[in-house]
């Protein structure tokens, strides 16, 4: 069984890979749509396990304290809101 560290820490990676998709279809790419609509589905689950395990305080966090570039901004700040209760 993983511990919550681990668990949150693969929360963080697929946060981190959903962003750059969402960043990569809003600029055109049609091939990443498909991926994006999958890892979207994980997120309602990183939610759910976050909210549960009382962990929702630290995805917040995460996305008010990294610095996601540029070009990645955007997307952060929509992927964020999904985790605004």
């Amino acid at each position: 069984m993983k511990t919550t560290e681990e668990i949150r820490s693969e929360a963080f990676r697929v946060i981190d890979n959903v962003i750059t998709l969402k960043k990569n279809v809003f600029e055109g790419c049609t091939a990443d749509k498909a991926e994006l609509l999958i890892q979207l589905k994980r997120l309602e689950g990183i939610k759910s396990w976050a909210i549960s395990n009382n962990q929702i305080q630290e995805i917040r966090h995460y996305f008010a304290s990294k610095n996601f570039g540029q070009h990645n901004q955007f997307a952060a700040v929509e992927i964020s809101k999904y985790f605004y209760i």
